[in-house]
């Protein structure tokens, strides 16, 4: 018994609810010796040897298949009501060997952003043309949501990269309010000063992507780039609480040109 709800657990904890619908569906009407007809279910790998190793238990238990689906959609029920109060998800970029389920780094910033409702915050070192982002950062702030971004504003070989980049964005999505890190506060040393080298989008204080890809092309989608898609908890409310002190502290400031409005981190 112990090692059949192990195995249960083991396929409907990585699993969206739905998809553990369909294979309790499929179960149901599958006897234990027919079982084979279940194997590769699954897309990834590590899911379809977890889905190999309760078709065995299955087999060596005494359950019915209409004992086993619910037995599944039950435990995948409970595991979907927990992670609505906290739940993280690996998120990739690069080459895929389709060992886990995993999204990519650019569908889980879109994502991010499209379910923003009121607050949007957004931190990277640069942001580089990427036709889908602000084609997406443009819908939101339509729909009257309030975005802020803190960019890396400083350049050590005195570059206009980030000056370009606002006199951009600020033409195609007026209503976004940047933030910068003055050089004057920042720690010096030998070779520069210290930089904004977070990557992070945080909507509505619940729902939080934690990245090492920049807002590049490549770092988005052919880079090899590893984070974490945290939703519910406490996280995502700590990110912006820890941002919004560097704010009050005037660690950081805002950035405002003539047509822009200043808007303070709350």
């Amino acid at each position: 018994m112990d090692d059949l709800l192990r195995c249960i657990y083991d396929v409907v904890k990585d699993q969206h609810f739905d998809k553990i619908k369909s294979l309790s569906k499929k179960i149901k009407v599958t006897k234990s010796m027919d079982s084979s007809v279940l194997k590769g279910f699954f897309n990834a790998e590590a899911s379809n040897e977890a889905l190999d190793s309760l078709l065995n238990a299955w087999k060596n238990s005494t359950f019915t298949s209409e004992e086993l689906a619910a037995l599944i959609l039950g435990a995948s029920y409970a595991s979907s009501r927990q992670r609505e109060h906290e739940s993280t998800e690996l998120v990739w970029t690069g080459p895929d060997s389709n060992l886990f389920p995993v999204r990519r780094s650019e569908q889980v910033l879109l994502d991010i952003i499209n379910s923003a409702k009121e607050t949007l915050f957004i931190v990277s070192f640069v942001l580089v043309n990427i036709p889908n982002v602000e084609q997406a950062l443009k819908q939101v702030v339509a729909r009257g949501v309030q975005v802020r971004m803190l960019l890396e504003s400083e350049d050590k070989e005195s570059s206009s990269a980030f000056s370009k980049t606002l006199e951009r964005l600020y033409t195609n999505i007026p209503n976004i309010q940047f933030y910068i890190w003055p050089r004057e506060n920042r720690e010096k040393y030998q070779s520069g000063f210290a930089r904004v080298h977070a990557k992070c989008a945080v909507a509505d204080r619940q729902r939080a992507f934690i990245t090492s890809a920049n807002l590049t092309e490549a770092a988005l989608d052919r880079n090899i780039e590893m984070g974490i898609n945290i939703e519910g908890g406490s996280i995502p409310a700590d990110i912006c609480r820890q941002f919004k002190s560097m704010v009050d502290s005037k660690e950081l400031i805002p950035f405002t040109m003539a047509k822009q409005t200043k808007v303070n981190l709350t």
